[in-house]
């Protein structure tokens, strides 16, 4: 992934924490990349926000961006905490 891609990724990211979203992706440099192990916590927090927890479980660079986006959204919304 280039260092053009990355910045414009970041700076997305930094847009949906300003709308309330807050989302923390985990891979493993060195280790198989297997989705079948990954997990995902998508939780509503009390002020109406959403944070999402990823451990993809081995290198992010084998997933698609798309593939990361439905691996996620196939993950319900826990209640707030």
């Amino acid at each position: 992934m280039s260092l053009e891609t990355r910045l414009k990724k970041l700076e997305q990211h930094h847009t949906e924490v300003q709308r309330g979203r807050f989302r923390i992706v985990v891979s493993r440099a060195g280790k198989p990349f297997d989705l079948a192990t990954a997990t995902c916590t998508r939780t509503l927090m009390p002020d109406g926000g959403l944070m999402e927890i990823v451990n993809v479980n081995g290198s992010g660079r084998d997933l698609s961006d798309e593939d990361l986006e439905k691996f996620i959204q196939s993950h319900p919304i826990e209640g707030p905490r």
